[in-house]
């Protein structure tokens, strides 16, 4: 009922329901653990009434030593493993992070004792910045072998003959290659001569390029390319086909060839028949002759699916075409 909803202050402030005391904050280093009664309306805890429960951890010393190298010197450290802090006789000595600490700040000494003496760096080793290439030289950096540092000294890394000759072939034969393989993947697509002139034009190239000749290789792909843009694709197949009627007799079985069920003209390629559908009497063989065993009804003419397909050649493509072949039964 709308005329008694209850019409609610967004303005009251609700009465804390403090409960049972649950963990305010885990025990740290220095702390214990906390506890406090909990509102169970808002989810605060009540700060006044907290109570620690057990004692601090305490910290968890770990020595840590950094290695002396080229320049800097080497150092030891006592640190908590929980809090990362810095540690001297057991205390925290400062909020500093180790990890950032630089040897000889003032008051670090004392806290961090000396434990040996950078030596100077050694430039002994060469090392690759940069790797030659096909195309560019690399680089090769004069370093120190304890630390890593550069001197400032580089050498250059020569091309490699050989990789440069072969890179330029390969980027020669590489875009005639790309050029003719959409062809050679969809053979089918083309005809015989275009296809079998394409292989033969690959074949010389591959042969060029295996032999290492430069002057081979662009004189073969531009063969290679020439055979390519003259590509043709073969020409649909000019097939036409239609089913035709035959009588048969219901009381014994006749057999028609071909040319009595079907007329086919201009077909390109092999011609193939397969029976689709129709009564199981009736079969068509693959070369097309039509047999009708005994038992049909009179008088009753039956309608047989013939699929009729042309294979098509090197210069058509196949072709597939549907028909309905009719089977009257007269006696």
């Amino acid at each position: 009922d709308t005329d008694k909803a209850i019409k609610l202050d967004p303005f009251e402030k609700l009465t804390p329901k403090f409960g049972a005391y649950e963990k305010m904050q885990d025990a740290t280093c220095t702390l214990p653990e906390i506890e406090a009664a909990k509102d169970s309306v808002s989810g605060d805890f009540d700060v006044h009434s907290y109570k620690t429960v057990g004692k601090a951890l305490g910290h968890e010393k770990i020595t840590t030593t950094v290695a002396a190298t080229c320049g800097t010197w080497g150092f030891t450290y006592d640190s908590c493993t929980r809090c990362q802090k810095l540690l001297k006789d057991g205390k925290v000595y400062d909020p500093v992070d180790p990890v950032n600490y630089v040897p000889f700040s003032v008051g670090y000494d004392k806290v961090m004792p000396i434990v040996a003496e950078g030596a100077e760096c050694t430039f002994d080793k060469w090392e690759e910045k940069k790797p030659a290439t096909a195309t560019e030289e690399g680089i090769l950096a004069l370093v120190c072998s304890k630390c890593g540092a550069e001197s400032g000294v580089t050498q250059v890394i020569p091309i490699d003959p050989d990789v440069a000759k072969e890179y330029a072939i390969q980027t020669e034969a590489t875009p005639a290659l790309e050029a003719a393989a959409p062809i050679v993947g969809n053979s089918a697509k083309y005809t015989a001569d275009s296809v079998k002139a394409i292989n033969d034009a690959i074949e010389q190239l591959n042969r060029a390029i295996a032999s290492g000749t430069a002057a081979d290789v662009t004189r073969m792909a531009a063969a290679l390319n020439a055979v390519t843009a003259k590509a043709e694709l073969k020409s649909a197949n000019t097939m036409t086909v239609k089913a035709k009627t035959v009588k048969a007799s219901s009381k014994k079985k006749m057999t028609f060839k071909k040319s009595k069920a079907f007329t086919v003209k201009k077909a390109k390629g092999k011609v193939t028949f397969i029976k689709k559908s129709g009564n199981k009497k009736i079969t068509v063989s693959k070369a097309g002759k039509v047999t009708v065993k005994k038992g049909l009804k009179k008088g009753k003419t039956y309608k047989v699916k013939v699929q009729v397909t042309a294979a098509g050649n090197g210069n058509y493509l196949p072709k597939t075409k549907t028909v309905t072949l009719k089977v009257k039964i007269t006696k």
